[in-house]
């Protein structure tokens, strides 16, 4: 069904009439729009069962939802439904066709989010908590990858490829990095060889799940590879621009966060290490933008938030 948007819990709505007409996984008419699911159990064995909507008509209802009228816009609630979304999706991802319409979905919620509260966006990385690492991580690099891309006036689907590499740049290595976050000894071999071949893993994992975006697939790829070649995990020397911007970020909320090892680091430290460091004096126009963040909550919270 790959014309077709597979619903999650969170995309459906007790005692609400549905916006779209929803089919099962024949594709055969399973329920009207209009109609009002009235208890949690329902939701469940229907989601069991499993519920579609057209792919086109969830994309412009989630472009709808996501553009209210302001005062009723609430960017924690967004925040907290990307997260919860995402990490649904990437934990058991479907395998249905569903899986790079529903993510596009929770990527055009970040980049609205970025649009129209950008200076609590930034603040909720540092600020906000959260249960599950490995999945808040993802959703931090979105977040401020698209920030600096709207500054760098990227078009709209480039940063849309973007955002969805960055929301998924770790799917195939969730569970390590979530354990990496609380584990106090070095890495061992097993987890060092998971580590380097991440990269690699997560982009084919994403293409059998139907992703087709080459920026997206490559971003994921080479996210973490140097422009001096001392990345992995093929050591090339020339990553694409998107993989260069994740890579930027990522190594940014990493100094952000708490480990079991030891204390997160001051943005405005962080800024100026990222700078320093991941410049390596060539073209590499992003690390400047590292102090995006510090400039803006540095002095309000210093120093909680999240990464590996």
């Amino acid at each position: 069904m790959a014309d077709f948007h597979r619903l999650s819990s969170n995309q459906l709505r007790v005692n609400e009439a549905l916006p779209w007409d929803v089919y099962d996984v024949a594709g055969q008419l399973l329920l009207r729009k209009g109609y009002v699911v009235q208890k949690d159990e329902q939701v469940e064995r229907l989601l069991e069962r499993g519920m579609f909507v057209d792919a086109e008509v969830f994309k412009a209802y989630v472009t709808a939802e996501a553009a209210p009228a302001r005062q009723n816009y609430d960017p924690l609630s967004v925040w907290q439904g990307v997260q919860a979304g995402i990490g649904a999706l990437m934990i058991t991802p479907p395998k249905d066709g569903s899986f790079t319409s529903t993510v596009q979905g929770y990527a055009r919620l970040v980049m609205d989010l970025c649009e129209r509260s950008p200076d609590l966006a930034i603040a909720a990385i540092l600020i906000k908590e959260y249960k599950r690492y490995s999945i808040a991580h993802g959703l931090h690099v979105a977040v401020l990858c698209e920030l600096v891309a709207r500054r760098g006036e990227f078009d709209e689907a480039t940063r849309m490829s973007l955002c969805c590499a960055a929301l998924t740049q770790n799917i195939a290595i969730l569970e390590l990095q979530q354990l990496l976050s609380h584990q106090k000894t070095q890495l061992s071999i097993e987890q060092r060889s998971q580590i380097n071949t991440h990269p690699e893993n997560g982009s084919h994992l994403l293409m059998s799940l139907g992703v087709a975006d080459e920026e997206w697939l490559r971003a994921v790829l080479e996210h973490h590879e140097n422009e001096d070649g001392t990345g992995y995990p093929q050591r090339i020397k020339s990553p694409s621009v998107l993989a260069n911007l994740i890579h930027t970020r990522d190594v940014y909320t990493a100094m952000l966060s708490q480990r079991a090892y030891r204390k997160p680091m001051l943005a405005a430290e962080a800024a100026k290490r990222v700078y320093l460091e991941l410049g390596q004096g060539k073209e590499n126009p992003f690390p400047r933008f590292a102090d995006q963040g510090s400039r803006h909550v540095s002095t309000r919270h210093p120093g909680q938030a999240g990464q590996w």
